[in-house]
């Protein structure tokens, strides 16, 4: 669990940083009146909460997951997995959802491969070729779009991983643009086995429930 732990006292470090920025932030406003707040001010101070907020979920689920120990989770599904190749493949852009998913996998005894949003919409052929069982993929934000990722690439790319293998799909607020085109795509071509989750309503629970159904699915 050494990964886990590291997950951990990063949180706790950016959770002590942000909160070093909201206090400061605080001080500046209370020398406004409660009308007279700059917008640039407000907005800073909105998006200091709303990230100090999400740091501290994740620390919790974190937490939460140090507690469980790896022969309770691994007796629930570990014997799905194939020692050959890959089980999972956990594709985001984020490395802290990286360690999230590689931590639960590693409880579950399913070997798992990272991989960039990027890298599985270059590579896609090599992706469907490496004999995964289940994707995991977080879903890009508008912002992370460029010439060689866009939405037509993308949606392109998530169709042919989920016609092939089923789908865990982890998604935020800010990708929500990109949410509602991804599932209509899914719609469009009848894909029905991807499952979505919200990052910043993650439990360990259910994505237990999903990933367990999701690997019974290739038994």
């Amino acid at each position: 669990m050494h990964n886990l732990e590291k997950n951990i006292r990063r949180i706790q470090q950016h959770i002590e940083t942000h909160q070093r920025n909201l206090n400061y932030l605080e001080e500046q406003e209370a020398r406004y009146g409660p009308l007279s707040v700059p917008l640039e001010l407000h907005n800073k101070l909105v998006k200091e909460r709303e990230t100090l907020a999400s740091l501290v979920l994740q620390l919790e689920r974190l937490q939460r997951l140090r507690k469980r120990p790896a022969a309770e989770t691994g007796a629930r599904i570990g014997a799905l997995a194939r020692a050959d190749v890959p089980t999972a493949a956990a594709v985001d852009n984020d490395v802290y959802w990286h360690g999230i998913i590689a931590e639960v996998a590693t409880a579950f005894s399913l070997p798992t491969e990272g991989y960039t949003v990027n890298r599985m919409v270059a590579h896609l052929r090599e992706f469907l070729r490496a004999g995964h069982r289940v994707a995991i993929v977080g879903l890009p934000t508008p912002s992370e779009f460029s010439r060689t990722l866009n939405l037509n690439s993308w949606t392109r790319a998530i169709v042919a991983v989920s016609s092939a293998i089923p789908t865990i799909l982890l998604t935020t607020r800010e990708a929500r643009p990109v949410t509602i085109a991804t599932r209509y795509a899914l719609q469009k071509h009848n894909i029905t086995n991807v499952a979505t989750m919200q990052k910043e309503t993650f439990t360990y629970e259910w994505f237990t429930k999903i990933l367990k159904k999701a690997l019974e699915e290739t038994a």
